[in-house]
């Protein structure tokens, strides 16, 4: 038995319900021996089927008085393929289920029952179109949105926060989606407790959901969803993955969840699709859907099933099992030519046989009093919760990520400062351009790998936020701008570790004769660190994937970057270049640090300890050796193109079109040389707008995308 399945067995005993005393007691099951049922084609005793001579079977083991509310209806549904409006993916579908009843719709695509059970729960879904026919609660008509706060719904292949445990998940959740009864309750902890032991997850409580096994992480969807405390439950393949022992446990908990209502006149309807079980897990069903199609080719209680299958001549065989026989008897076989025809026409006439055979649904009644509606958190409520799951509940996961970033920044921060080492004594003449090649480095060719691991989340990430807005956790808006803000400060922190320590090892700090310039060259690099990180954010959010983000972004920078100046001077850029130029935030950033460390006063301060060969000056006897002079800054800027013409060729644009033999007057000369503070406030201005820019972009992409479907196609047949 597997991991889950010891959890299952352990769970049941503590409830005095474990599988062998659930099979074997005829009164807590209503069992009924198979020779009293009554009908000639149900299966004699068998392997799988029965307990052997005088033991009594499981034929009624799920048959129980239902509760008159919930009463759920659905009447001449029919709804279109998204992709295909001719296409029906479900036509004339009607059917019922009440309290304390649990109901199985085994289909032979799993598309039709995910758009069936989409449209129960009043959810938008990937797969449906329009929706046309009745949804009837409690004698009402439903509309869709109605449905979605009264209906929980537990989706297939849900996808849960991989960074928390079992526990937090389940506290996440009641955080933000709470139960609509207002009256005297079970504390939130003790419900928690409850469904941690009934579904069998004690023993993995404390434990992070990725290291969870399949059968642990869809029973823990399940308990997310029952902590609504809804009267309607809907689930979509819950038992996909499971082994027999698994699948048993987790549906005998559902079929007594349904009806463990003691004492009161309402139980919980239950809905679920499913491969097609063994016969103990069959006997368990309150009701049973079979389609295939589109089309109803039965509906209605389960011990029904047989005796409808064999009247229109389709018994099922001895020693067969009945979900299985009848799902296969009404699947189409595209093996060959002749099987398709000959399976095609037997699914039309089981069709019409049961359309014609189909018995009415019951009297609805008069309208009754509807279940509370879910409760979901306000905009500042969820932005807590989502700051609580990123600082503690994911700790110390996003902790130790944090700090391999950090690591690798510093590391990276190292690897510059050892190349760069001591600049100012290296190029005292700026003949090499040393400080250029240090910041062209550190701002443009080696924060790529830190931006590629800081641009997002994986895709196991990007799954579970996408489930967690199908469920209605917190809106998309919500969650992109607090992903923005909330890492804003581990970011600062990360980029500081790679700005800081590369500077402080090139010696430029020492000869600054600004007190701030520390602080300046530090803080331009960090808005322009994290201007480009909220790109990375918005390409990611939009993509859903890191290395595309990266690769997009690279096509897009790569030749922002050759515009800044260094590679690709002024004077050989078209002027369609140069407005595209003002587009790039190197543009902004690199000349404004460039000028600052070749300004004159910090230049002179560098070469006036350095003596100069060819500078020698004979004093009576002794050569004396003079100081170098210093270096024409001017012409060291023009020559990479990043002198006070580029400003002025900014302004000039931003004014009106330059052409290129045209060149820059003298008053945009003038007004290119701004005065302090502005020199510094029109970059940091510019580097801010980028970030915002970004960040806009995220959050108005990021609601378009965000419940865009997985790349991987669910599976369509029957079979797990």
């Amino acid at each position: 038995m597997s991991k889950a399945g010891s959890h299952a067995s352990l769970a049941l005993s503590r409830r005095g319900l474990s599988a062998h005393s659930h099979l074997d007691d005829g009164a807590a099951s209503k069992v009924t021996a198979m020779s009293d049922l009554g009908h000639p084609y149900y299966p004699g005793p068998g392997p799988g089927l029965g307990h052997g001579p005088g033991l009594p079977d499981l034929g009624h083991g799920a048959e129980s008085t239902p509760f008159p509310y919930p009463h759920l209806q659905v009447r001449g549904l029919e709804v279109e393929a998204r992709r295909s409006k001719r296409q029906l993916l479900l036509q004339g579908v009607s059917l019922e289920v009440r309290g304390g009843e649990l109901m199985a719709i085994m289909a032979t695509s799993a598309e039709e029952g995910t758009a069936l059970l989409d449209t129960l729960a009043g959810c938008p879904s990937r797969l449906a179109g329009r929706v046309h026919g009745d949804i009837l609660l409690n004698g009402q008509c439903m509309p869709r949105r109605s449905l979605s706060n009264r209906v929980a719904y537990v989706r297939s292949e849900r996808t849960l926060n991989p960074y928390l445990s079992v526990e937090q998940t389940l506290y996440f959740t009641n955080w933000l989606r709470q139960p609509g009864y207002q009256g005297a309750k079970t504390d939130t902890k003790d419900r928690v407790a409850a469904l941690v032991e009934d579904l069998g997850l004690e023993q993995v409580r404390h434990t992070k959901v990725w290291s969870l096994t399949t059968s642990e992480q869809r029973r823990l969807a399940v308990a997310a969803q029952l902590l609504l405390d809804t009267d309607v439950l809907v689930l979509d393949r819950p038992t996909a993955g499971m082994d027999i022992f698994d699948t048993f446990f987790l549906v005998e908990f559902l079929r007594q969840w349904a009806g463990n209502a003691a004492g009161s006149v309402t139980g919980r309807a239950v809905v679920m699709t499913m491969h097609p079980p063994t016969y103990e897990i069959f006997t368990m069903l309150s009701r049973v859907a079979l389609l295939s199609k589109g089309r109803l080719m039965f509906c209605g209680r389960r011990r029904d099933m047989l005796p409808y299958f064999a009247s229109a001549e389709y018994p099922c065989p001895s020693y067969k099992n009945p979900s299985d026989y009848y799902l296969d008897l009404v699947t189409l076989d595209d093996l060959s030519a002749e099987a398709m025809l000959e399976s095609s026409q037997r699914i039309e006439q089981l069709a019409d046989v049961f359309r014609r055979r189909e018995e009415p649904l019951s009297d609805p009644g008069a309208p009754a009093g509807l279940p509370p509606s879910v409760r979901s958190a306000n905009v500042l409520k969820q932005a807590a919760a989502l700051l609580v799951c990123w600082t503690v509940y994911a700790q110390p996961g996003a902790l130790s990520r944090w700090l391999a970033h950090l690591v690798l920044a510093v590391g990276l921060s190292l690897f510059l400062g050892v190349v760069w080492w001591d600049v100012a004594a290296s190029d005292p003449q700026l003949l090499l351009g040393d400080r250029i090649g240090y910041l062209y480095a550190m701002l443009v060719v080696l924060p790529w790998p830190l931006l590629l691991q800081q641009a997002g989340w994986g895709d196991t990430w990007w799954r579970a936020v996408a489930d967690d807005i199908r469920d209605r956790l917190y809106g998309r808006l919500v969650y992109i701008l607090c992903q923005i803000l909330y890492g804003l400060v581990p970011s600062a922190i990360i980029w500081a570790g790679y700005v800081v320590p590369a500077y402080t090892m090139t010696g430029l700090q020492n000869q600054a004769t600004d007190p701030n310039a520390f602080y300046i060259y530090t803080g331009y690099s960090l808005l322009y660190l994290v201007a480009l990180q909220s790109l990375l954010v918005a390409l990611s959010a939009t993509l859903r994937s890191r290395r595309a983000a990266g690769l997009v972004a690279g096509l897009v920078l790569l030749p922002l970057a050759l515009l800044s100046g260094p590679l690709l001077h002024e004077r050989d850029m078209e002027p369609w270049l140069q407005y595209a130029a003002l587009g790039s935030p190197m543009r902004w950033v690199l000349p404004t640090l460039v000028r600052r460390e070749y300004a004159s006063d910090v230049v002179a301060a560098s070469v006036a300890n350095i003596m100069c060969r060819n500078k020698q000056v004979q004093h009576q006897d002794i050569i004396v050796q003079l100081p170098c002079p210093p270096p024409n800054v001017t012409a060291a800027l023009q020559y990479h193109g990043l002198g006070p013409s580029l400003d002025a060729a900014a302004l000039a644009l931003l004014a009106g079109p330059v052409g290129p033999a045209s060149p820059v007057g003298p008053a945009a000369t003038k007004a290119a040389l701004w005065p302090e503070p502005g020199a510094l406030a029109w970059p940091a201005i510019a580097l801010a707008v980028f970030w915002a820019t970004f960040a806009v972009l995220a959050c108005f992409v990021f609601p378009l995308t965000a419940l865009r479907h997985r790349a991987r196609r669910r599976p369509t047949s029957h079979r797990p």
